[in-house]
């Protein structure tokens, strides 16, 4: 009998996890929860990347073609396997220019099965390249598979290639509980958040307008970030 039961609660709590995971898209965040999740990005980079227990290279950062924040990505979670989370993407045209205006995106992955237990973990992406770039402009990215992934060197000459280049395309930083994280985010897939991206910047916006377009004003919410980011990887003189 305990047997049986324990099947049917099994069978219960799996099928829940695949209703979860079939459901539709969230509600359109108010301008308050889009101001918590540039302050939480924000946070993040900033312990990540300018911090005393920093992790994020400054002469990585100082090449990099983009970044990418993702606070509290819940990995390994009970039911819904793989991981979930809300973060922020700013690009730049080349070393010398100015940080774009943020631009909302999901990041998740893995597959749907019970697990027990599961960790937070705070990401930054760094992307080193044009084509990792254009990658994150898709509809979806697959990390790993439209644009190469590794781990996050150490220092620049660490990430360097062969070929004078990089060693992929986007360096991933991760920590979890303050420490740093050993964590794999390949096969992880990227999405522009479009119904943030239009509640803040309008229903035109775009992720390609926000962060190439030059049309679009940062808001007054992304400031610290954008700062945050002059200050870790300033434009270089021409």
């Amino acid at each position: 009998m305990r047997a049986s039961r324990a099947a049917v609660t099994l069978a219960a709590v799996l099928a829940a996890g695949l209703d979860l995971a079939a459901a539709g898209p969230a509600p359109a965040e108010s301008g308050a929860e889009v101001a918590t999740r540039l302050r939480k990005a924000t946070t993040t980079f900033n312990e990540m990347a300018t911090g005393k227990d920093s992790i994020v290279p400054r002469d990585v950062l100082a090449q990099a073609r983009g970044v990418a924040v993702f606070p509290g990505v819940a990995k390994g979670a009970v039911i819904v396997g793989g991981h979930r989370g809300e973060g922020v993407v700013s690009v730049r045209r080349s070393g010398a220019a100015p940080w774009s205006p943020p631009a909302f995106y999901h990041i998740g992955g893995g597959s749907v099965g019970l697990q027990i237990g599961g960790e937070v973990v705070d990401l930054v992406l760094v992307v080193m390249t044009e084509k990792g770039i254009e990658s994150l402009l898709k509809s979806k990215t697959t990390l790993g598979g439209d644009a190469t992934l590794a781990a996050g060197p150490k220092s620049l000459h660490e990430g360097a290639g062969t070929d004078g280049g990089f060693k992929a395309e986007i360096f991933s930083y991760a920590r979890a509980a303050g420490l740093f994280a050993g964590v794999s985010f390949q096969g992880s897939s990227l999405q522009p958040d479009r119904d943030a991206i239009r509640a803040v910047y309008g229903p035109s916006a775009d992720a390609r307008a926000v962060l190439l377009g030059g049309k679009f004003a940062a808001p007054p919410a992304a400031r610290e970030l954008l700062a945050a980011l002059q200050r870790a990887a300033p434009p270089r003189r021409p």
